[in-house]
């Protein structure tokens, strides 16, 4: 089966199709959560594919946690823009006698909390972007909508021996592809300790017929013998310590025990985000009924925000649920040589080599 998509966005249930029979993008917004100005709106799969095919999926993994965590900051700041309100008609009440120091300073500690939040996801923007700007060569993935990375898979629908299978394939491949680069370092290091050796004998001055009399000849000739051997003598102490690499082997056990641990890593965040959608959508529709008992004087503006607020709060945390996921469908892509996105179209094209 293809993949399911959401985004925060798509708490509210559409969604278009993003690739024929492959993966469903979010599309419908929750209205009252601003879009994030923290990423653009260009194809992510362009960023993806400046990155060494090794590294592919560490740029998804960190894209994605960008974006959960531009999200929080989105969110966070709307927040915050509406409880410093709350605390400046609060400090007007109080002047007049409507409003207790107690909601002021339950206020003012909301707000300091906010902050908090907003510093510590801001930072964690900060460290995302580097690693995929590292990864990359020099695209932070700003200018990308990483909304697009966000998935949900049926799980049960995983063929897992042909996961398995590809898993084991991509261990072996890469174990070549490591053995193979070990071996031209050792053949490296090895030629650069011959060369130097040929460099000493060039550098002495001395001919080998002379090597044979070294007792017949003068101090200075004994002295650049006696440096040659030293210089010998080093490169072969250097050329022992070289150790030829030996062809890795694979474990299928562990990588089979690994893919276990992902699918249920990946099943309980699934879980998570069936929770949190319908979190959300509580949050929606009491924010609904406030809304109506506030235009009719039977609701305050200060329990009007809060219901906001509440939809905000279930934004963030469908949206960290919802990174999560694709972040571990990233990891699982990674240990099986992209056989994820080669089974439910989820980026297919940002893995294509050229």
């Amino acid at each position: 089966g293809g993949a399911d998509a959401g985004t925060a966005a798509a708490a509210g249930g559409a969604a278009t199709s993003a690739a024929a029979g492959g993966a469903d993008s979010g599309a419908a917004a929750a209205t009252a959560v601003a879009k994030s100005p923290y990423y653009g709106t260009a194809a992510p799969t362009e960023t993806i594919k400046k990155a060494p095919k090794k590294d592919k999926n560490k740029v998804v993994k960190n894209m994605v946690l960008y974006y959960a965590a531009a999200e929080k900051v989105t969110a966070a700041k709307q927040k915050n823009e509406m409880i410093e309100k709350s605390i400046n008609k609060a400090n007007t009440d109080a002047k007049i006698g409507e409003d207790t120091e107690e909601r002021l300073r339950s206020l003012k500690k909301e707000a300091k909390a906010i902050q908090l939040e907003i510093t510590a996801a801001t930072a964690e923007m900060a460290q995302y972007a580097q690693e995929i700007t590292a990864l990359t060569g020099g695209d932070s993935g700003a200018g990308a909508d990483m909304s697009q990375l966000i998935v949900m898979f049926d799980v049960s629908a995983i063929d897992t021996d042909k996961l398995a299978q590809a898993s084991v394939q991509n261990a072996l491949a890469q174990s070549e592809e490591d053995h193979e680069a070990a071996m031209q370092s050792y053949k490296d290091a090895v030629k650069k300790n011959e060369r130097k050796l040929e460099r000493a004998f060039e550098n002495s001055g001395l001919e080998e017929r002379m090597l044979i009399r070294w007792d017949d000849v003068d101090y200075e000739y004994a002295q650049r013998y006696n440096e040659l051997k030293d210089q010998i003598q080093e490169c072969f102490e250097e050329l022992f310590k070289i150790e030829k690499p030996k062809q890795g082997e694979i474990n299928d056990q562990e990588i089979y025990k690994l893919l276990q641990t992902q699918m249920v890593q990946m099943q309980l965040a699934g879980e998570n985000i069936k929770a949190a959608k319908d979190e959300y959508a509580e949050a929606v529709s009491y924010q609904q009924e406030v809304e109506k008992k506030f235009k009719t004087g039977r609701a305050t503006e200060d329990e009007l925000n809060d219901a906001k607020m509440q939809i905000m709060d279930c934004c963030s945390a469908l949206n960290a649920d919802l990174a999560s996921f694709a972040a571990i469908a990233s990891d699982m892509n990674d240990v099986s040589g992209g056989y994820i996105s080669e089974s439910s179209g989820w980026l297919a094209d940002a893995f294509k080599e050229g």
